[in-house]
């Protein structure tokens, strides 16, 4: 919810983008053996076209699995036409592709402003055609002016195979758990909050709720976080997060993650 908003709206309300990039470097961890890196560049190719790319790397007990992003978005005024191809890659070979397609597009006015995605996602897992997945997705954002953010989204799997695998369903549905899932998910319901501090302290507090049911467990996964700019002009930001994942066939985890970013 809040860090799709805040990245997104870097290219959706800026007047021009031109000679606009943008790059973050995550680190994620559990109080087990799960480790995950990734970055993320994106850069403005013309005033209304935008192009990027992002790396994930993940290990635990289990499972270590690189995934490669590419990203190409076309902006029109108020809308932003998002294609977005996955690729799940263990030992040099394709154990998985997805893509994620869909438009964001915002209306209002200056002191209250509504963002909405919404998101056609497809997963091949295996390189199998009947082990497919194609997910629905649709959020709902609305600013009040700039200070309070609140969300709320669905996700819905259409064609579920019950199947255990090395893919990670969080680059195909945007929820905010920052653990890893490798089995099929149904479906996920989720609600954000967000509140900025400005002009006080340039920073935000934010807190997201996800209900995702799957295959193998259901969980409620609850993430709290703090994002802090370092500059006036916003171009150089931290982000510190805490997620708590309340399963319900284990025993719970703590999942903490840190980002850094500069926009240039």
């Amino acid at each position: 919810m809040f860090r799709f908003f805040l990245i997104s709206a870097i290219f959706l309300f800026e007047g021009s983008l031109c000679c606009v990039n943008y790059t973050d470097f995550s680190y994620f961890w559990n109080n087990k053996e799960y480790e995950r890196y990734s970055i993320n560049y994106l850069t403005s190719i013309s005033t209304y076209f935008f192009a990027g790319t992002g790396y994930e790397y993940y290990e635990n007990k289990e499972i270590g699995e690189s995934i490669l992003k590419l990203m190409t978005s076309f902006v029109r005024k108020n809308f932003v036409f998002l294609f977005k191809p996955v690729y799940f890659l263990k030992e040099k070979q394709t154990y998985a592709y997805g893509l994620k397609a869909g438009v964001n597009f915002g209306w209002g006015k200056d002191d209250f402003y509504k963002n909405a995605v919404f998101n056609l996602n497809f997963l091949n897992r295996n390189g199998k055609i009947d082990h497919s997945d194609t997910v629905g997705e649709v959020s709902v954002e609305f600013n009040f002016d700039d200070h309070i953010f609140l969300s709320g989204r669905v996700s819905c799997n259409f064609t579920p195979t019950p199947l255990v695998s090395p893919v990670d369903y969080s680059s195909i549905i945007g929820y905010s758990y920052l653990g890893y899932i490798g089995y099929t998910v149904y479906s996920d319901v989720g609600f954000g909050y967000g509140r900025s501090f400005k002009p006080d302290f340039n920073s935000y507090l934010y807190f997201s709720f996800d209900r995702i049911n799957g295959y193998m467990d259901d969980l409620n996964s609850y993430l709290i976080g703090f994002k802090i700019y370092l500059d006036d002009e916003e171009k150089y930001f931290m982000d510190f997060g805490y997620n708590l994942a309340d399963f319900k066939k284990k025993d719970n985890e703590n999942y903490y993650r840190i980002m850094i970013g500069v926009s240039f």
